[in-house]
């Protein structure tokens, strides 16, 4: 009897497909970019087959730095120093330092699965991190224990505290999480996970000059799977705003300028 492998046999099906469609569209880029890549952005989120970035961002070839792992986490730099199995910070400079991306972005979003499992176990991590041989729940605990720290600060002050990230950073930010209260309480943690790693941009030794000079900044993305809304958080506003024809203008005109 033979075995067929479904998983593999939809990826041959959906390059017979891309050649029979899409590919003689856009055989003239590659060819453009081929000895000249030159993206100007990385994006960093998690694994989450449902979120198509490419899909929701409509980037052409070689447009972005792909950068993906469960919860989308950015790993603070002395974690990174202790030899942690994380390629994110050698991909950050490969995009930034090696090829002079300008803009980091993290995109978050609701119902992610490894940030659910977090959640879950915010209130006994230290156990959970001691006597489980899971490397995913390992990996969460690591990178995660900062945003468990800081969503309790927002819990216990009744989810209506602005919060500080970078505190006593010169990027130093605040945000209102949710103040509209349009979101589940999971999403809520989720979108401080984002923010979180946000910070964390600002601890690498080999970024910090580029952000010191304007040379490079980091910016947020948070989307509701069930919507397909994606928000942008604002500096000015200190909030997720949801990126509409409403919106655009003041949104985009706090976007760099760098060129």
């Amino acid at each position: 009897m033979t075995i067929v492998h479904k998983g593999m046999g939809k990826i041959v099906e959906g390059i017979l497909k891309y050649q029979k469609t899409i590919q003689g569209e856009i055989l003239p880029i590659f060819r453009e970019i081929l000895d000249k890549p030159a993206p100007k952005m990385a994006i960093v989120t998690g694994i989450d087959s449902r979120i198509v970035v490419s899909r929701l961002l409509q980037a052409q070839p070689g447009t972005f730095f792909f950068i993906r792992s469960p919860g989308g986490f950015i790993p603070k730099f002395e974690s990174s120093e202790t030899s942690v199995a994380s390629g994110t910070p050698a991909a950050l400079e490969l995009a930034c330092v090696n090829n002079n991306a300008n803009t980091i972005v993290v995109l978050g979003h609701s119902d992610s699965r490894p940030i659910n499992m977090l959640y879950d176990m915010k209130d006994n991590l230290d156990s959970q991190a001691s006597n489980n041989p899971s490397a995913l729940k390992k990996w969460l605990i690591l990178n995660g224990r900062d945003s468990v720290t800081k969503f309790k600060e927002f819990e216990s002050s009744g989810f209506n505290k602005c919060l500080t990230f970078s505190e006593g950073h010169p990027n130093q930010f605040q945000a209102y999480i949710d103040p509209e209260n349009q979101f589940s309480i999971r999403d809520k943690f989720s979108m401080i996970n984002t923010l979180k790693q946000l910070k964390n941009v600002n601890n690498y030794n080999f970024l910090k000059d580029k952000i010191a000079k304007n040379l490079l900044r980091g910016y947020a993305l948070w989307t509701d799977i069930r919507t397909n809304d994606i928000y942008m958080f604002s500096y000015k506003e200190k909030r997720f705003i949801k990126i509409d024809e409403s919106t655009y203008n003041d949104l985009y005109k706090e976007c760099d300028t760098i060129q």
